[in-house]
């Protein structure tokens, strides 16, 4: 019952104030107040509420016209088209970050003229993050898969004039080939997923795609990097496929990691949390701190005896 009332008391403030901001506020106006509206809700309100106010109510408000995506500048320099109907860029219109430790954790370990990986870049919020942090004579490679996300990452590169940032539409994995993705919800795009469970996982999309897979190695060797500083893998459980296409990396830069790691998404695809840590610590890795879902960690030379 309690569900049922909050949820009636949210849909009529919405209701409330549509027909009053339809005349006082412009789109990018409207668009930034209902994603705060959102974001603010969603610490408060029940999953379920949640839930129907993004699968329902945002898709109805964009429809009519109260919403749209906007082009916003979050950093200097930096601007990004955003769509409040799907979760990571409405938190970035609300609060100008997604991802705050995440994002800060970057930038600590990334120098002026650095290397950024960002394997799963969605929509590129970290890559234009760092891009700004490393400068011009930086390099940030970002892999993106997803056909309709990849549109986004493109045009948001584009919009902040971001020369160092290097795009490839595939998916890393440990040999070339094809790979099936599973899109995720509008909701949630960031879902996507090479597991169908995972993908539906906040609601489904219908749509799937055949998407080249390539080693993060070959990448890595055809860029002529000459450093690699900081890698960010986030590919909602093919985590341990990235890891196995990037040895070579791995022991060769030894670069800090920054990583999902979700049992659910890893276990959809057929390994372990416990296998990730194992590989990582094959390759010198210890873990490090927990934060946003992700796990930190750094290389740490082996000790020869004397």
């Amino acid at each position: 019952m309690r569900v049922l009332i909050r949820f009636g008391i949210a849909a009529a403030v919405v209701a409330g104030l549509f027909g009053v901001s339809m005349t006082l506020f412009d789109i990018e106006q409207r668009t930034v107040a209902t994603a705060k509206f959102m974001s603010s809700y969603r610490n408060s309100a029940p999953q379920i509420v949640i839930g129907v106010l993004s699968e329902f109510t945002l898709p109805y408000l964009h429809a009519s016209g109260f919403i749209r995506p906007v082009e916003i500048e979050i950093d200097k320099g930096i601007r990004m088209y955003l769509d409040a109907r799907d979760l990571v860029p409405r938190n970035i219109i609300a609060n100008g970050v997604y991802e705050p430790v995440t994002t800060t954790t970057i930038e600590d370990r990334l120098p002026v003229g650095g290397t950024f990986l960002d394997i799963g870049a969605h929509i590129g919020f970290h890559s234009l993050k760092a891009a700004k942090k490393v400068g011009l004579e930086g390099h940030v490679i970002s892999v993106e898969p997803n056909p309709d996300t990849l549109r986004e990452l493109k045009q948001n590169v584009a919009a902040s004039e971001a020369r160092q940032i290097a795009i490839h539409p595939v998916a890393c994995s440990e040999r070339e080939g094809t790979l099936e993705l599973f899109a995720g919800s509008l909701a949630n795009t960031g879902m996507s997923s090479l597991s169908k469970k995972t993908a539906e996982a906040d609601g489904v999309s219908g749509r799937r795609f055949e998407v080249r897979s390539r080693p993060l190695d070959d990448i890595v060797k055809e860029a002529g990097l000459a450093r690699v500083d900081v890698i960010k893998i986030d590919v909602e459980g093919a985590e341990m496929f990235v890891l196995k296409g990037a040895r070579q990396t791995l022991e060769r830069f030894h670069p800090f990691l920054v990583m999902e790691v979700k049992e659910e998404q890893l276990t959809a695809m057929g390994t372990s949390s416990a296998a990730v840590l194992a590989l990582l610590r094959e390759l010198g890795y210890t873990p490090g701190r927990h934060f946003e879902g992700n796990m930190e960690f750094l290389h740490q030379p082996r000790m020869t005896r004397q």
